[in-house]
Formats: C-alpha cells, structure tokens, sequence
C-alpha cells in the first residue's frame, strides 16, 4: 500500500487507517486499509506483472483479493486508472470517497497520455474465433473490430470471415485500442505487419506513410534497438529483434515485461519438495525456473518475457559453503547451465542471497542460500528443458567435504 501516493495526498484528506486482514489466498495476515463495507460481489483487480517496470504504469495497491498478491485494485497505465472496488459510495468509508474524488483529479493529469506499453493484445488470428463463436452477438462486433471493418461488413460475419482470410497479413490493434483493423499502409505497401519487409518499405518508401509504418512497429524506447536508418541497416540486425503482437504489435529486442519479482521466486522455490541437509549430505542443493505463473514441476513464461533461473542451497548448520577465496585449494560455489536456443541470460552471473560472513579471508555462506539470474525468453511455444550443474565443497570450521559436481534441471513452458 503506497500511503505516499499524490491520491493520499489531497485535495481531500484521507484518513488511512489500517485493520489487520487474511488474505483468503496466500492466508498472509496484512495490514490493509478499509475502502468499503464487506460484501460477497468480488471487486475488479488486474495482474501486477502488466505494470512492473512500465515506465507509464504504477501499482497503487495490492490487498484482500481472489487473487492473492497477483492482483492489484489501485493502477494507473497512462491515463487509465484502475479503481477495482465495487462499493457504491453509501457503501464506502468516508476515507475510501476521499480517496476517490483524488483519484479522479489525479489521473486528468495524465490526459491525452495513451500507455506505451501493452501486455496481451489479442493476436492477429483472434479474428476467426470471433466470427465463429456463437457467443459473439453481431451488435458485440465493434467491440472485436475497428471502425472501418464495422462499416464495411456490419453485422455480417460471413462477411468479415471472406475479407480476413484475405487480409489477415494485414490486420494490428492500434496502440491504445483493443480492436483489429487493417493497416492500409502496409496492404498499399504489400507486405504483413510483422515482416522485417514493410520496415525495409516504409524505409525506401519515406514521406508521411513511411513515418507511420515505422512509428506504428518500431517506436523509438529502450524495448528495441535503435531503429534502422537503411534496408541494409536492417539486414544487419534482423535476427536480435522479434516481432511481438501480444505486447503491441511491435518490434523488440529486449524483454517485454519486468522479471519476476523476488516474492515470485520466493514462492516458486517454495514447492521445491526436497530432502533437507543431514549429517551425511550438509548441503542439499535444487534448481527450479520461475515464471510469472510456476506450476510445482514447470515455469510458464510468456514469450518475448523474462523468466528468473534460480538455484537454492540448504546447508546443515554448523556447516558452509565457499562463495569467494583466493585460496585455489578450496572450491567455491560454481554455477553453469546450457541454455536452449531462445533463452539468452540478461544479466553476467548469478546473484546470491543469504546468510554470509567471512571466515580466514573467504566469503562464507550458510543456512538457507539462492542464487538468481535472469534471461529472455525468445523461444516458440511449448516446453523447453534446461540442465546444468553446479560445483560446490562443503565445510565446516575443522574440514571440508570432497568437492561435488552436481546435476541441476528445470524446465521453462513457453506460451
């Protein structure tokens, strides 16, 4: 809960008292701040992971919800803000009306000011699933489809499904839209919005169409190289970006969306079920991906999204394991994976945390020790086996144990 956030601030006063709460998922025990009255009907909430790291979103609040600590009431994405609670104001607290009134002052601040950033846009292929679905009623169309397909084909979906098969090379969502329509610029072009081709088009072609094609797929941010100046400059980097509908019709060369966060890989390891240390094996030693949903077995990952590699040790007390020596006798903790065509790691090693302490000038770990590293995950859909190992020697203040050479595996699921 962000106490510090301007829609605490003013102009009305907010009184942000706290009543201690479980939360029916997690069944943490929180200090939430009442909007509301109890009632049954469920509010609306929206998945953080689409607002960590946007440099146009901020997560206001978490709190009781059905879906733990992945969902957020309190969100603003560029002029959009989220107010998920339900309560009719006789229903809320004069603190939650307050907090209301400056919500709605604190976001005309931002008009005009459409989010740059975008997680799961419907796909370009969504449109025939829309045609054929009895559950689609033909006054819903407009709500799949943009302006001039609307006017073009009304309600006939027989109609739209004789055009998109067609055009359906052609076919985005415009930047802070929802529904698909055509691109006339690069159908008058003559190559898919997704190919490298209409990029190299609008670059020979120039003027205002060009301007817009590349504008529209490869905006100028740190998602993506800078952008090509000449046909030969894309040729020279046309296997580091990738083209990415769900995240905005758009070209990237970089992870689409923040890494899991730390209580994300927290609870991930959790499931680990594993032997704990003993007498005769001090330090017991696993390895799991994390993804922004972790099954007990697997990692499901979004793709053109970081993933988290991590690597637990459980080490006996009384016992420790070596991080950093300049003695070359003793072997220090090393970590090694093969990672699969479309997993590249983004950072240069792995990072650990835990209880440290210095012992005869080496760097010393003990009790509960993870290391982490993050990588982007470009690979197609399905699931993709990592194997690695790691090498370590454990110790106590007397002796070591021989050195071990252990196999680590995890795997990644790609949607």
């Amino acid at each position: 809960m962000r106490f510090d956030h301007p829609i605490f601030a003013g102009p009305l006063e907010v009184d942000t008292t706290t009543v201690t709460k479980s939360d029916p998922v997690t069944g943490e025990t929180i200090e939430a701040w009442r909007v509301q009255e109890d009632h049954d009907e469920p509010g609306l909430v929206a998945s953080r992971k689409h607002f960590v790291g946007s440099p146009d979103s901020e997560v206001i609040s978490g709190g009781v919800n059905l879906k733990g600590r992945r969902g957020v009431p309190l969100v603003r994405e560029g002029n959009i803000f989220l107010w998920g609670f339900n309560g009719a104001p006789d229903r809320m607290t004069g603190g939650g009306r307050a907090a209301f009134v400056n919500a709605v002052a604190y976001i005309a601040r931002f008009d005009g000011e459409a989010p740059t950033r975008r997680d799961g846009v419907r796909t370009r292929d969504s449109w025939r699933g829309v045609v054929e679905s009895p559950y689609v009623a033909a006054e819903r169309l407009p709500r799949y489809f943009g302006p001039s397909l609307v006017a073009a084909h009304g309600d006939d979906k027989a109609a739209y499904a004789a055009d998109l098969e067609e055009r359906e090379p052609y076919l985005y969502v415009a930047r802070g839209t929802a529904n698909l329509r055509i691109d006339h610029d690069a159908e008058a072009l003559g190559h898919a919005t997704d190919s490298l081709d209409l990029v190299r088009a609008a670059l020979v072609e120039g003027g205002e169409r060009g301007a817009r094609v590349l504008d529209r797929y490869w905006p100028e941010d740190d998602l993506v190289l800078p952008r090509p100046r000449t046909a030969g400059g894309v040729d020279a980097i046309a296997g580091d970006v990738f083209f990415s509908e769900p995240h905005g019709y758009r070209w990237i060369s970089a992870p689409a969306a923040a890494p899991p966060e730390d209580w994300v890989v927290a609870d991930a390891l959790a499931q680990l079920e594993t032997p704990g240390p003993s007498d005769v094996a001090p330090a017991i030693v696993s390895a799991r991906g994390v993804g922004d949903y972790n099954s007990a077995t697997h990692a499901y990952v979004d793709r053109f999204e970081a993933a988290t590699i991590a690597v637990r040790a459980e080490v006996l007390e009384g016992w420790h394991l070596t991080l950093g020596s300049a003695d070359s006798a003793i072997t220090k903790v090393e970590i090694e994976f093969d990672l699969p065509g479309g997993v590249a790691w983004t950072e240069d090693a792995f990072e650990v945390d835990g209880p440290t302490e210095v012992l005869e000038g080496a760097l010393t770990g003990h009790g509960t020790l993870v290391w982490t590293r993050d990588a982007w995950v470009t690979a197609p859909p399905g699931d993709h086996e990592i194997e690695g190992t790691v090498r370590f020697q454990v110790c106590d203040v007397e002796s070591c144990l021989p050195p071990i050479e252990a196999p680590l595996s995890l795997v990644l699921r790609v949607r």
